[in-house]
């Protein structure tokens, strides 16, 4: 009885974690139709980061800057359907142009020829998480994994001109 019940707390937990406790929808959307290993720089030169970046959902714009010898993004557009949604919930403003927003990565630093040690804002649980960041080959895709004990998620992030 003991082990039925731990492991349905752990059940419970992981339900929790990843879905949004609104509706049910899973917390971060993995797209499995896109390869994420497929031609991964392992190469964290400043210049291929530093670039403004579409969100997945298409409904965000953050772009990378060097803060001291760390890099952060910064929101500098965003929907009108996320806008709305924000003036809605008063949490996290962006600004009625959308030109300081706030800064969703923080902290990454070169190591190993990787990004690390960052956190992205999660808004589905208003708070920062511990991610990685990796850049395509090509450089047009930014692969974002979120990471939550043994858990993680990818979501690759597209590279497009100012």
């Amino acid at each position: 009885m003991k082990l039925h019940m731990t492991f349905s707390l752990a059940v419970l937990t992981m339900l929790v974690l990843y879905t949004n406790g609104n509706t049910g929808e899973p917390a971060f959307e993995h797209d499995s139709s896109r390869k994420v290993n497929d031609s991964v720089s392992d190469d964290c030169d400043s210049s291929r980061i530093l670039y403004l970046w579409l969100s997945p959902d298409e409904n965000a714009k953050v772009r990378f800057e060097k803060n001291g010898d760390t890099y952060s993004g910064r929101v500098v557009w965003v929907s009108d359907s996320v806008k709305n949604e924000q003036l809605r919930k008063s949490d996290h403003n962006v600004d009625p142009e959308h030109q300081n927003g706030p800064e969703i990565f923080t902290g990454f630093r070169c190591k190993d020829g990787k990004w690390v040690d960052g956190t992205i804002y999660v808004a589905q649980r208003d708070k920062r998480m511990k991610c990685k960041l990796r850049i395509s080959d090509d450089g047009q895709q930014m692969y974002v994994t979120v990471s939550k004990g043994i858990f993680s998620r990818t979501k690759t992030w597209t590279r497009i001109e100012e």
